[in-house]
Formats: structure tokens, C-alpha cells, sequence
């Protein structure tokens, strides 16, 4: 029987990121394994806020899916917290955006982002 690991917890904000009077930023958990041993660590929320508006279409679409994958994992109090630092960094400003990109699969992804980040599950 393989021991129990606890999930390591996911860096979603920056200082830019903390509302005056915050202590620090919230770390909310995916729900994933993501111990250090066994698999990589995911870039941090802020990263991938600033590689939604990159101009390469393969590193926008690579920050898409992370994004999507971050996002269908949260659930509860660390689907709201993750919902409200997309929002600080300018998250859905720049996935309302993508919606008009001339790549149909930028456009799918970010609609699908945007769609589970207004879901209450």
C-alpha cells in the first residue's frame, strides 16, 4: 500500500496580485498530486496570465491548457480564490480577448476557461 502524499499547494498570485491590507497571497490547492518527486511544478498563475498575451500561438495555447487544467481542478473556496486572482491580473479581460484570435482552438480553450470560471462546481 503506497503512502499517503499530501498535494504540494499552487502559487496563483503575486504581490502585484494582493489586495492593499493582505498579508500575503493565497495558495489554494488543485486536488492533483503534484509532489515534487513524482511530478513537475506547475508555473505559477501570475506566469501564465502574462503568457496568455504573448505573441507566439504555441506558447499562448501551452498557457491555455495549464490554465484549464489549474481551473478544472479547484473546487469550493480554492475555485473562488483562483477565480478572484485571474480576475486581479487581468485574467478575463485577456480571455475575452482571445475569444476573436484567428486561431479556432485559442478561441475554443479560452470560451471553455471562461465558462467553467463563471461555474459554481
Amino acid at each position: 500500500m503506497a503512502a499517503a502524499r499530501t498535494p504540494a499547494k499552487l502559487e496563483i498570485a503575486s504581490d502585484e496580485d494582493r489586495a492593499p491590507g493582505e498579508d500575503s497571497p493565497v495558495y489554494p490547492q488543485s486536488g492533483m498530486d503534484l509532489t515534487e518527486d513524482r511530478q513537475p511544478e506547475r508555473p505559477k498563475l501570475s506566469h501564465l496570465l502574462v503568457m496568455l498575451r504573448t505573441a507566439r500561438v504555441e506558447e499562448r495555447m501551452e498557457a491555455l491548457d495549464d490554465l484549464a487544467e489549474l481551473v478544472n481542478s479547484v473546487y469550493g473556496e480554492d475555485g473562488r480564490e483562483l477565480g478572484r486572482a485571474v480576475r486581479l491580473g487581468g485574467g478575463i479581460t485577456t480571455l475575452a480577448v482571445m475569444l476573436a484570435d484567428r486561431d479556432p482552438d485559442i478561441q475554443q480553450q479560452a470560451l471553455l476557461i471562461l465558462g467553467n470560471l463563471c461555474s459554481d462546481s
